[in-house]
């Protein structure tokens, strides 16, 4: 009996045992998989911790900041750099807070007339930071805690770009690739070292911060639960970006821009699209009553662009999806060209009814870029005259090619777009098959299918927030070509898509098939070696780096600045 019962215990021991072992295994790829996410975000956290220190370095070693006089501190902020900064300075030295502020809305200085400052000019981050500074009692002098928090929001910016591309990648290697590319190319990705109070050195790292969510909230595996606080943060990184630019509005109009393209091909839910338009609308607005009813936004065309391009897509209906490619392809020039109608048709209307004429100044400079304004216009020979408003230079190209990030950007950017395209044609073809409307549920499970299907024929898949980045980066190097300022918000974006590129195994995953490469991580870092390892062998990081900084910051501040 006794020894019955010792055989009829073992089995207990073993299910006890091999049960454990079961827990054991189930935590581990969790456990693996928490440890990677904390490990990025701490890779992320440092490298913005250090990036922000390395600019702040880079401004001391040229200009000795913090052990010159204040006037020639002062001094160092030139053209409308001072202009930005003497406000800051009086609310740091005003009796009292709210009357500096009062005395702003009343400020009869600045012009012959008596404006209000805050309506006209971007200047409530010159506010926030004199209300921070006085709040806490701060000992460090205004001007460093000036500078300092401008350097700081540089690595939120640089955290930002590390998000986006690890969003986009699912894997944290290109956020960190992606940073070493922006850093690699810091002449060409920003110029708050030497520019700092300009209006883009407080908005852009607000706009990346944006564009980080809205990738987020594009993704088609997003719960239900995230996607309202997800719109919620959009809505706020949209108006901190909006309230510090005069030139948000055009930023936003090609994002709304890329947006719609894609959601009339159908690569894009129509619902989420409607909710970004909407956060856009309702940003603009707050912006609008911030700056007391300011009717240049009110007038602009991103605000006439919305309401017309919903209009077009709630108008999309099935018979036109059931066209042929080539009758569809006409279909979309009509509607294009009925969009544009519609636009230029509803700004006008407001414009008449408002009677804003503020950004006239804007379209006189375009028109005078290609040679079909007037010769003789004032406003529109300054623009033209300044540097930072001309063609892209080729300079710039150059840099960007010379440390490999342009060579790589564009091959990668080439081949998402190939796989737009193909996504498209192959989503109409599938719904134009036989001149019938396929089933929709056919089409949601095609766009689930992998990228490419090598048994005969073609199915085609990109991801949203792929495609989102895709054409937004194109427009982005369109806005950069026709103006030289606006290479700061495409090269940051050139360099996420180049990490992208180098670490998306969907990309470049057809050719090295047909290569017959099996290896394709060593692929991956025999490429980004080649791309990286020559520019970090360039550069010492002591007598070398000082010397080429502070040669490339004095030839930049011999430069008048926008």
């Amino acid at each position: 009996m006794a020894d019955s019962r010792k055989r009829r215990k073992k089995p207990d021991r073993w299910r006890q045992s091999t049960t454990s072992q079961r827990d054991e295994t189930a935590w581990t790829p969790c456990l693996g998989q928490a440890l990677y996410y904390v490990t990025g975000v701490a890779v992320m956290c440092w490298l913005a911790a250090k990036y922000s220190a390395y600019l702040e370095t880079l401004h001391e070693n040229n200009l000795w900041f913090s052990n010159i006089e204040e006037v020639k501190r002062e001094i160092s902020f030139r053209t409308e750099q001072g202009f930005y900064y003497a406000y800051y300075k009086q609310l740091v030295h005003a009796a009292h807070f709210t009357a500096g502020v009062c005395d702003l809305t009343r400020d009869n200085a600045t012009e012959h007339r008596t404006i209000n400052a805050l309506q006209r000019f971007n200047i409530y981050q010159e506010v926030a930071l004199a209300a921070v500074y006085r709040l806490f009692g701060l000992q460090v002098a205004p001007i460093l805690f000036y500078v300092r928090s401008v350097f700081a929001l540089q690595g939120l910016a640089l955290s930002c770009v590390f998000a986006t591309s690890w969003l986009l990648s699912g894997t944290w290697y290109a956020g960190a690739l992606s940073v070493v590319f922006h850093v690699i190319n810091r002449p060409d990705t920003t110029r708050v070292d030497f520019a700092i109070p300009l209006r883009e050195s407080f908005a852009l790292p607000f706009l990346f911060l944006q564009m980080a969510l809205v990738t987020h909230y594009l993704r088609s595996g997003i719960p239900r639960w995230q996607q309202r606080p997800t719109l919620l943060l959009v809505f706020l990184a949209s108006l901190l970006f909006a309230l510090q630019w005069q030139f948000a509005q055009f930023v936003f109009l090609l994002q709304a821009a890329a947006l719609f393209l894609l959601a009339y091909a159908q690569l894009l839910p129509h619902t989420k699209v409607f909710s970004l338009y909407s956060v856009h609308t309702m940003a603009l607005l707050s912006v609008t009553a911030l700056q007391f009813f300011h009717t240049m936004i009110l007038g602009s065309l991103i605000l006439s662009f919305l309401p017309a391009s919903v209009l077009l897509l709630k108008l999309q209906g099935e018979e036109v999806r059931a066209l042929s490619l080539a009758r569809r392809l006409l279909v979309c020039t009509a509607h294009a060209v009925a969009l544009a109608a519609a636009m230029f048709a509803f700004n006008y209307s407001v414009k008449v009814v408002i009677g804003q004429q503020d950004d006239a100044h804007i379209y006189k400079f375009l028109l005078g870029k290609f040679g079909l304004g007037n010769p003789r216009d004032l406003d529109s020979q300054l623009y033209l005259c300044n540097g930072a408003f001309q063609f892209l230079d080729f300079g710039s190209v150059r840099r960007l090619t010379m440390k490999w990030v342009f060579p790589v950007y564009v091959l990668s950017e080439a081949c998402f777009v190939l796989h737009l395209l193909a996504t498209v044609v192959y989503k109409w073809r599938l719904f134009g098959v036989g001149n019938r409307v396929v089933d929709a549920k056919s089409n949601r499970d095609s766009d689930a299918d992998a990228l490419l299907s090598p048994q005969g024929g073609a199915r085609f898949s990109i991801k949203p927030e792929m495609a989102y980045h895709c054409m937004q980066s194109l427009l982005f190097a369109a806005m950069a070509t026709l103006t030289l300022r606006m290479k700061y918000i495409w090269t940051p974006h050139l360099c996420v898509m180049a990490a992208v590129g180098l670490t998306q195994p969907d990309v470049w995953t057809s050719v090295l098939q047909r290569l017959k490469v099996t290896h394709r991580s060593s692929v991956c870092i025999a490429i980004t070696e080649i791309s990286v390892v020559p520019n970090f062998s360039s550069v010492d990081l002591t007598t070398d780096l000082t010397t080429d900084l502070t040669t490339d910051l004095t030839a930049d501040l011999t430069t008048d600045l926008p």
